[in-house]
């Protein structure tokens, strides 16, 4: 047993809040997840063509978000292209 009460170490400040990951903002904070598996060779081409975006390189997530997100809209404005 502790020689400390439970009462006595919950108004202790460890920190926890400060380290890590920023708190996202609230539009951003329930978000779902898109899974899919690539080959090595696909997921080599996605990281290289992500690190070549300009103004700065993306991440291979970013850059796919980005590239279905932009996929979906001109789907939804009739581009006969876009299907």
């Amino acid at each position: 047993m502790s020689d400390h009460d439970d009462d006595e170490l919950a108004d202790v400040d460890v920190g926890y809040r400060t380290r890590g990951r920023p708190r996202l903002p609230p539009e951003l904070r329930r978000r779902e997840k898109l899974v899919i598996s690539l080959t090595a060779d696909e997921l080599a081409k996605l990281m290289m063509t992500a690190a070549k975006q300009k103004p700065r390189p993306l991440s291979p997530n970013e850059w796919a978000r980005q590239e279905l997100l932009r996929l979906a809209a001109a789907d939804d404005s009739g581009d006969p292209e876009a299907k």
